[in-house]
């Protein structure tokens, strides 16, 4: 029984009616703008309903955060190493450009720092955007490509910090040659650090 409800289109339709709502909100006003009065005015979901499926306020507000974070897949590169890191800024700053995404990290990470409860959700953004670097540089130094002694949070600091910047920052245009001059100093910065044959 419990499986037909889960999968009754009218379910789905109801539950999607509230996460849809519950993003607008957090977009247009963050997180206090968010509240289960404001769902079910937007959503015309009613209040038992929205209970029904999220038991508290924050289970909401961390399920339409969820909602709003794109899904980043790891892209299947090959190739030389600058290749497969610059296949991945771009799909970083491909995901950055979806306006409704990028305008919601700031009031994401406003109330990650805020709220303890919340921690899981900038863990799993962190994770989305810095897991697929993370694995690319490991691999690259399985090969001999970067220096063994290379720290991994550093390196992926360097190729995603710039990015950030401007998004978050200084309104600067990203582009593709932007996240390619970004990858280009990176690798010079390795060459320099390695030592001498």
């Amino acid at each position: 029984m419990a499986t037909e409800t889960a999968t009754d289109p009218r379910v789905e339709r109801s539950r999607a009616a509230v996460l849809d709502a519950a993003a607008e909100l957090l977009l247009k006003g963050g997180v206090p703008a968010l509240t289960v009065e404001a769902v079910v005015e937007r959503s015309g979901v009613a209040r038992s309903t929205i209970y029904r499926h999220w038991a508290t306020r924050r289970d909401l507000l961390v399920a339409a955060f969820h909602r709003l974070m794109p899904v980043v897949a790891e892209p299947d590169v090959e190739g030389p190493l600058r290749e497969r890191l610059q296949t991945l800024l771009e799909d970083h700053v491909r995901n950055l450009r979806k306006a409704t995404w990028a305008a919601a990290i700031p009031t994401l990470l406003d109330a990650t720092s805020r709220d303890p409860e919340l921690a899981g959700v900038r863990e799993r953004l962190r994770e989305q955007h810095r897991g697929p670097v993370r694995r690319t540089l490991e691999r690259a130094i399985e090969r001999g490509e970067l220096p063994a002694d290379t720290d991994i949070d550093e390196a992926v600091s360097q190729l995603a910090g710039p990015i950030m910047f401007r998004q978050l920052i200084s309104g600067e245009p990203i582009d593709r040659d932007f996240g390619r001059r970004v990858v280009d100093l990176f690798l010079a910065s390795r060459r320099r650090l390695a030592p001498s044959e």
